[in-house]
């Protein structure tokens, strides 16, 4: 959604010029649903360095580079190995965010500089304090630092996304609202008998076809009124 945005003709991606780092088992199959060339794909914690990217206008990063939490509170407890109170281990759900975080703040805060260092030299794969208005999208909870020139968009998108920016799980369930409306039409058109039909009063059969009509509007009103309840 976010590229259709920006290049909505795709001439960046048909020319090369748009480059994508996430994870390794994943970039990939990124890569092939965008479009974007395998030259462009670079993953994190193994992109330092390079200068494949720097020709890129634009350059997306998708994903929050992370240490296993083993490993950051294993070097956490190395770096306070002399401090006066021993690392306390473990990860509990942050009431703000409802993301994962480290217990002892100084592991939290040790995770933080390793997410945000890799995320910023990862952004620094297209060069942009060099070459002044290149376009970063970054998709992660990773912060950028310093990155002057560069027009860096960070957008608090939900997890899935149909390619026209609409919440995946609202979009299957408008498509679901409309298949059962199609199917119940599809029954009334052979002759599927309804509360009334039966009668061959004019009453019934003004009742009947006012149920007809009111069947999918009503439908589609009970199921969009248990979404809002239930997402």
């Amino acid at each position: 959604y976010l590229l259709n945005t920006h290049d909505p003709g795709g001439q960046a991606r048909a020319a090369g010029k748009v480059g994508l780092i996430s994870f390794k088992d994943c970039v990939d199959t990124i890569g092939d649903a965008l479009n974007i060339p395998k030259y462009r794909r670079m993953w994190f914690w193994g992109s330092r360095g390079s200068n494949a990217l720097e020709d890129c206008d634009i350059l997306l990063l998708v994903g929050t580079p992370a240490l296993a939490p083993d490993e950051v509170e294993e070097y956490a407890r190395d770096l306070h190995r002399q401090g006066p109170q021993p690392i306390v281990g473990g990860r509990e759900k942050d009431p703000t965010t409802g993301r994962e975080r480290f217990k002892d703040p100084r592991v939290q805060a040790l995770a933080d500089h390793l997410t945000n260092g890799e995320t910023t030299q990862c952004a620094h794969r297209c060069r942009a304090v060099q070459h002044q208005g290149r376009m970063i999208i970054n998709l992660g909870h990773g912060v950028i630092g310093d990155m002057a020139g560069a027009r860096i968009i960070t957008d608090e998108l939900p997890a899935q996304i149909t390619p026209a920016g609409q919440v995946k799980n609202q979009a299957n369930l408008e498509q679901a609202i409309q298949n059962l409306i199609a199917a119940y039409q599809k029954l009334q058109a052979v002759g599927v008998s309804t509360p009334g039909s039966g009668s061959t009063t004019n009453a019934r059969h003004r009742s009947m076809c006012a149920w007809t009509r009111e069947v999918p509007k009503r439908l589609k009103e009970t199921l969009l009124a248990l979404w809002e309840t239930h997402p």
